[in-house]
Order: C-alpha cells, then sequence, then structure tokens
C-alpha cells in the first residue's frame, strides 16, 4: 500500500515537472509565435517591441511598410497567439512629452479593466506617478521600445479614478517635468 502510495507520489511529481519544464519552454518561444503571428497578418517594416504582460496576454508595437505605427493587443489560447484589438499612432502626437491613451481592456475575461497605454517622448522624463488628491494610485514603469528614444508604460486596473488621476511625470532628481490633469 505505501509502494503505491509513493508510486503515485512520483508518478505526480513528474507530471508537474513535465508541466513546468513545458511552461518555461513555451514562454521563452512566445514572441517568436507573437511576432509570426504578427507577420501573418501584417506587412511589417520594423518589429519595435513586444512586452508579455502576463502567460496570456502581450502588446506589440511594430512599423508596417507603409510607415504606419501599430500597436496590437495579442491573448494566447492554447499554443496559439491571436490579435484581439491594433491601433495606430499618428506621429503629429510626438510633439509632447507623453501621451495618453485610454480604452478598456481587450483581453477575454477583462471586462472590468481599464487601459491606458503611456506614450513617453521626453527622455528627462524617468518616472511618472498616477495620482488622485492626495493618493498615488501607482508609480508607471516606463519600458523602452524600439530605439533607446521610444517609451512607453502600460497600466491594467479596475478602478475608475484613474480617468481623474494627475498623470505627473518626474526627471531623475525628483522634479516635475509634466502634469496631465484630467478636464474639470
Amino acid at each position: 500500500m505505501a509502494m503505491a502510495k509513493r508510486k503515485r507520489t512520483i508518478v505526480v511529481a513528474l507530471l508537474l515537472g513535465v508541466i513546468a519544464f513545458i511552461t518555461i519552454h513555451l514562454q521563452g518561444a512566445d514572441k517568436d509565435l507573437i511576432e509570426s503571428t504578427i507577420r501573418e497578418e501584417w506587412h511589417v517594416r520594423d518589429m519595435q517591441h513586444i512586452e508579455l504582460v502576463d502567460d496570456t496576454k502581450a502588446v506589440a508595437f511594430f512599423e508596417t511598410a507603409d510607415g504606419v505605427e501599430r500597436e496590437v493587443y495579442m491573448e494566447k489560447s492554447w499554443f496559439r497567439w491571436t490579435s484581439r484589438i491594433d491601433y495606430t499612432f499618428e506621429p503629429a502626437k510626438k510633439n509632447y512629452p507623453f501621451f495618453l491613451s485610454f480604452f478598456g481592456s481587450p483581453y477575454h475575461e477583462e471586462g472590468d479593466m481599464n487601459m491606458v497605454l503611456v506614450r513617453v517622448f521626453d527622455q528627462d522624463i524617468s518616472t511618472i506617478q498616477l495620482e488622485h488628491g492626495d493618493a498615488v494610485l501607482t508609480e508607471l514603469e516606463i519600458l523602452t521600445k524600439g530605439s533607446d528614444q521610444e517609451r512607453f508604460a502600460l497600466v491594467r486596473s479596475d478602478n475608475d479614478a484613474m480617468f481623474k488621476a494627475d498623470f505627473i511625470a518626474y526627471n531623475s532628481d525628483g522634479e516635475v517635468v509634466y502634469t496631465n490633469s484630467p478636464p474639470q
């Protein structure tokens, strides 16, 4: 009886090990799968960046052959990545220190989630905080895409206060560089 229980434990441990190995191996290949899916759908000139939001969600930034900058939100179902929604970006907006895009989460089972994509163009900006009243809702992690000149942050939240928040950009010395406040 003890021998059967021990064998079962070993089999379960091996099965969990195999599942963990496959999961880790597939995560390494996810960016390649995302890129090939995007290249099948669009004529890509420059793949700028693929950010894995989590194991089943990603956003990819690229430029098409006709010079249009796109962002595509991807979701994984089993072993395939599919496009959920895509947006274009107008280069004229690069005149701002940073630019905000608000939208509902395109991902399945995230109907209550809102998203903000922050495109950061001012190289003096080192951090951005979302502040509402006296409370700091979050500090954004600014990531690099494409060249070092192109940076972004992605916020996912079910807190509607972010629509009323001030987006305050700070330089590396902690000084305010720019503030984007919602209309009153």
